[in-house]
């Protein structure tokens, strides 16, 4: 089949989940383009499909959307498949262009069911986008109820594919480099966007406790900022804990990403809203157990006690206790040696892709 997959997401989770799976899907023997916006990040490792550059979300670029119109329109893909949720109005008028010019199955994988940062318009210009898709692809069961609740999903159009390894590719060919923290640090490691939905600030405020257990626990936090950071910083200082903490905002390249997870002891995700996670799935390939509220079906990934530890959400003392038994319990660091593999393996490309592969063909019929 040919298959082309619009995600105008240039780099993180959505970009890296559009690549994984492309590959994967060429590697069953279908013709894939990725139509994607310009500066795809992906581009830098061994592709073996297809890549479109040509969206440029600060103005539009009306010959670079006439030629791309125009190459669909030849090339007749017999799939289209969108990725990722945080810029609904954007798939919405992609998907009514292409439909100009192709008559092919549209179908959809949000990743997020809603945009973090949702706007009346956003959570609008969704509902139409999922009526007008033939399939939806969720990467979590709980997604379902959430998206019949708030949208009006139809579960009969729905497919659970849980996430695999997001960034197996960046330890296959990625030089680490490591981060600075003392020596003698159990790094416990917070990455991804800061956001406020995380629950940062309640790591920060457990951290004081975590050390009294665990003397040598440093907490360190890598992300993009797309909030205010001056009240964590703040916090840090109020707490007397700045020699423990490092909080380092900015998008981390690849040889960074790969340095953290390498260093740190335990990830952990205090997050008290949200859907899915990518670090979740990445720090398991990393070999590295994971601290996690039951949200968002992070609960569905993680075994509690096997391959990391599980709490509720926005309880402190709960994520204090989690975060050092990870650090100190001996007997659950053996678990952890066992179950962490077993939890990365779980799931591989090859399946996702074999499942989906299975859809597009039911589509295509």
């Amino acid at each position: 089949m040919r298959i082309l997959i619009f995600s105008p997401t240039v780099r993180a989770g959505t970009a890296q989940y559009t690549h994984c799976l492309a590959n994967a899907l060429v590697g069953r023997g279908h013709d894939v383009i990725v139509a994607t916006s310009i500066g795809y990040e992906m581009s830098a490792f061994e592709t073996h499909y297809e890549i479109l550059e040509f969206v440029d979300r600060r103005r539009p670029r009306l010959g670079a959307m006439a030629r791309f119109l125009k190459r669909m329109r030849q090339w007749k893909p017999d799939i289209i498949h969108y990725q990722g949720a945080q810029h609904p109005t954007t798939y919405l008028g992609f998907s009514y262009l292409l439909s100009s010019v192709v008559r092919a199955p549209q179908v959809y994988t949000p990743q997020d069911v809603l945009p973090h940062f949702k706007r009346p318009h956003q959570v609008h210009a969704l509902k139409y986008l999922y009526r007008r898709m033939s399939h939806i692809f969720f990467n979590a069961q709980q997604n379902i109820s959430v998206a019949e609740g708030l949208i009006g999903v139809d579960a009969a159009r729905v497919t659970v594919l849980p996430l695999a390894d997001l960034t197996a590719f960046v330890r296959e060919t990625v030089e680490p480099t490591p981060p600075d923290v003392p020596e003698n640090a159990d790094v416990v490691l917070f990455f991804g966007q800061l956001q406020p939905r995380k629950g940062i600030g309640t790591l920060i405020d457990v951290l004081p406790d975590v050390i009294k257990r665990a003397p040598n626990a440093h907490l360190y936090i890598a992300g993009e900022a797309q909030m205010d950071l001056d009240p964590f910083y703040a916090r840090i200082k109020e707490l007397g804990i700045s020699d423990q903490v490092t909080l380092r905002p900015g998008y981390a390249t690849f040889d960074e990403m790969a340095g953290l997870f390498n260093r740190s002891a335990v990830v952990v995700l205090p997050y008290e809203n949200g859907w899915n996670s990518g670090v979740l799935i990445s720090a398991l390939g990393f070999g590295k157990p994971v601290v996690a509220t039951r949200i968002g079906g992070l609960d569905e990934v993680i075994i509690d006690g096997e391959c990391g530890l599980l709490v509720p959400v926005k309880d402190a003392e709960a994520l204090g206790h989690a975060v050092a038994r990870t650090l100190t319990d001996e007997d659950l660091k053996q678990a952890f040696a066992t179950g962490v593999p077993e939890a990365a393996a779980r799931y591989s490309w090859e399946e996702i892709a074999r499942q989906t592969d299975a859809v597009y063909t039911e589509l295509a019929k």
